[in-house]
């Protein structure tokens, strides 16, 4: 039986290993080794064949099936109040990530070295601070790593394509339970960080998933709704004489569906999926801090376009654009860079290990807080007198930057 948490066949690969290890001893023994080698075969081919199925199996249940837990999913909640508990002082945490044997997400290099990984990680996946993965991905990348030294190179790209395709999606389906309990803020930096860790722990497999692309053949039949349209508007009737005008005859000739081939490629749906989780998280900080600014703007957008304020009426004559009811909205925008943005950072700083990961999502961020004053500041500059310009309380660029500047 599979076990509930590991990828254990140790019998079988043991008997892969001696069997391998006795094929390449059989030219020694002459004729006695000739008549031994269809016996070996059949023994390694039989036990790869059982291997693969066991695979296969612990893949289904404990990846594709895998049904998320409050227990299991390490929200930022409960990463944070691990942090507390152990650095009352409030100094930046860094969560080590258990290596399998590979890359890690904080130093980026292709491999490294058996010291190493025995120093950073135990057979069961802990840290020296109890942080775990997520399971589908502890499992994913346990057994690809078991299976990448017993079987052929397609034989395991067409595993592991399988594989990170499905941990992929259950990093996602993770992701969306922590959104509802948590947050989305806590739910997007989860799918960063292991979609993150999945990408790099790959690294030795990319080779051969890039050589060993897996072919699909699926049935196309987005044709067939143009040939209904057209039954639809009349231009196909089913009594037409005409073969090009005869509804049936069209379809027999034309509306069959068509065979599409194309390759399994995970490693390209998974930066596809890690890009999306990284813009989903940049815009909802960037909405948590400058939102207040962005609905001003499209409200004087919407003003100006509509006709209601005359165009020679500076906008603060709205109701909605007075003078103190700009510096309100700056006031919010204010306090949000002096407290959420720095929680924002810090959460993603406990779960980023990687100082350049975080420079890479932080800048994004900056670049767009900045163009959000950069446009109300245009539109003070051209709408509101000098002294209004004084009570609404805009940072200035220089000051904006050494907020943000200090953050990471």
């Amino acid at each position: 039986m599979l076990h509930p948490n590991t990828f254990q066949c140790d019998s079988l690969l043991t008997i892969i290993f001696g069997a391998q290890v006795l094929e390449e001893q059989l030219g020694r023994h002459g004729d006695a080794g000739i008549l031994m080698r269809p016996f070996v075969e059949s023994l390694l081919a039989d036990v790869r064949e059982r291997l693969i199925f066991r695979a296969q199996a612990f893949i289904r249940e404990e990846v594709a099936n895998f049904r998320p837990s409050s227990d299991n999913l390490h929200s930022l909640g409960k990463l944070e109040f691990t942090a507390a508990a152990n650095h009352p002082s409030g100094a930046a945490i860094t969560i080590e990530l258990p290596t399998l044997g590979y890359v890690t997400e904080s130093n980026m290099t292709p491999m490294i070295s058996d010291d190493e990984c025995n120093s950073n990680s135990t057979t069961s996946g802990r840290t020296k601070g109890s942080h775990r993965w997520f399971p589908p991905l502890e499992h994913t990348l346990s057994c690809l790593a078991t299976l990448y030294r017993c079987l052929d190179a397609r034989t395991f790209s067409g595993l592991a394509q399988e594989a990170v395709q499905l941990c992929s999606e259950s990093i996602q389906t993770g992701s969306r339970v922590i959104m509802r309990q948590t947050g989305a803020l806590e739910g997007q930096l989860f799918a960063i960080k292991h979609l993150l860790v999945l990408r790099e722990q790959i690294a030795p497999f990319e080779p051969d998933l890039a050589a060993h692309s897996v072919p699909v053949r699926e049935l196309d039949f987005s044709h067939m709704r143009g040939q209904m349209q057209r039954m639809l508007v009349g231009e196909l009737s089913l009594f037409s004489t005409s073969s090009n005008a005869n509804a049936l005859l069209v379809l027999a000739a034309k509306g069959a569906p068509r065979v599409v081939e194309s390759t399994v490629d995970s490693r390209r749906d998974l930066e596809r999926h890690l890009k999306l989780a990284c813009e989903a998280y940049i815009m909802s900080v960037t909405r948590q801090i400058v939102e207040p600014m962005l609905s001003f703007i499209t409200k004087v957008t919407a003003v100006r376009v509509s006709g209601t304020l005359a165009d020679i009426m500076p906008i603060y004559n709205a109701a909605f654009a007075t003078p103190e009811r700009l510096a309100e909205i700056v006031a919010r925008v204010n306090d949000a860079l002096v407290s959420d943005l720095p929680a924002s950072v810090a959460k993603m700083s406990l779960c980023l290990s990687g100082t350049a990961t975080r420079e890479i999502i932080f800048n994004p961020i900056k670049s767009n807080i900045a163009e959000a004053h950069s446009q109300i500041s245009a539109l003070i500059e051209a709408e509101y007198n000098f002294e209004d310009g004084k009570l609404i309380g805009l940072k200035s660029p220089v000051e904006l930057a050494q907020i943000m500047d200090a953050m990471l």
